[in-house]
């Protein structure tokens, strides 16, 4: 069958237990990242990946507390303490979302971003990053609004989470 413009194409993924290293239009499979730094994952070896991310660290202290995120790209972000989900989710500013209070003692802190799909099925050609609109023909554009490189978006959580003492 000819492939043209016209033609209807569903996407193809390879899935796998694998990183992917993308400047600009120039794409090659590496090594699955061994963790994950707060920052852009696009720029850490995963450039299409849409999925959550957790990041896992441990947290001394007691009383009543906070958490602050002041920068990340994604859909929400939830938390869980020793394995028990605090309650609310963190999605707006000021990006801070209520802990509760902390008994003395080692805990074990759980933040999960909630991807989106934007750098797996997105508008990856098209130079238009942020359109008021949204058609078929944004992911065939032509002339200026093409682009063979990868018009990739920021995800992640791009500081360092604080934890506030109320």
């Amino acid at each position: 069958m000819n492939f043209g413009y016209s033609t209807q194409l569903e996407s193809c993924y390879l899935l796998g237990n694998f990183g992917v290293k993308c400047i600009g239009r120039d794409i090659s499979v590496t090594k699955k990242p061994e963790k994950l730094f707060f920052d852009d994952i696009s720029k850490q070896g995963l450039p299409f990946y849409g999925g959550n991310i957790s990041y896992h660290f441990k947290y001394e202290g007691e009383g009543n507390k906070t958490l602050q995120i002041q920068r990340f790209s994604g859909t929400a972000i939830s938390v869980d303490i020793d394995g028990k989900r605090v309650s609310g989710m963190l999605a707006f500013p000021p990006n801070r979302l209520c802990l509760g209070k902390l008994k003395k003692g080692v805990h074990d802190i759980t933040i999960t971003l909630y991807g989106n799909r934007m750098n797996t099925f997105g508008q990856l050609h098209n130079t238009i990053l942020k359109p008021s609109y949204t058609d078929p023909g944004m992911w065939r554009p032509k002339g200026r609004f093409y682009t063979p490189e990868y018009m990739l978006r920021s995800y992640g959580i791009f500081t360092t989470p604080m934890i506030l003492t109320e």
